[in-house]
């Protein structure tokens, strides 16, 4: 499996923003292995865009969250919720104590972006 440097952008914010205490430093990307996010994206690509997040269904972060898609690898914890026209973004900070590293990063109001303008990668 092949590693790769990851950022994650929502406008001028970089969510992927992580502070590694081993180095004592702050970068805006990530490496880690693209494989298990791209299939996590491939598998829930309908749902992102499309699936309303219903009262009292389950399974609904499955589908929509980030942290369903990093078998294990450091990824912020972002869950992205479709609204009809709006894709909703939503990000907290996160400490992973294991890896030594943290994601400082925090919205406590959801950014809305309209679903065509979200570029995959390709």
């Amino acid at each position: 499996m092949g590693w790769a440097r990851l950022s994650i952008r929502v406008d001028d914010t970089a969510i992927s923003k992580v502070q590694d205490h081993r180095s004592r430093s702050m970068r805006r990307h990530l490496f880690i292995p693209l494989y298990p996010l791209a299939e996590w994206l491939a598998t829930h690509w309908w749902s992102l865009l499309y699936e309303v997040e219903t009262p009292g269904r389950e399974g609904y972060e499955r589908h929509h969250s980030l942290h369903f898609g990093r078998e294990g690898f450091a990824l912020p914890e972002l869950l992205i919720k479709p609204m009809g026209e709006r894709v909703l973004v939503e990000w907290r900070s996160l400490e992973l104590p294991e890896a030594r590293i943290g994601f400082p990063a925090s919205v406590t109001r959801p950014w809305s972006l309209r679903a065509s303008g979200i570029r995959w990668p390709t």
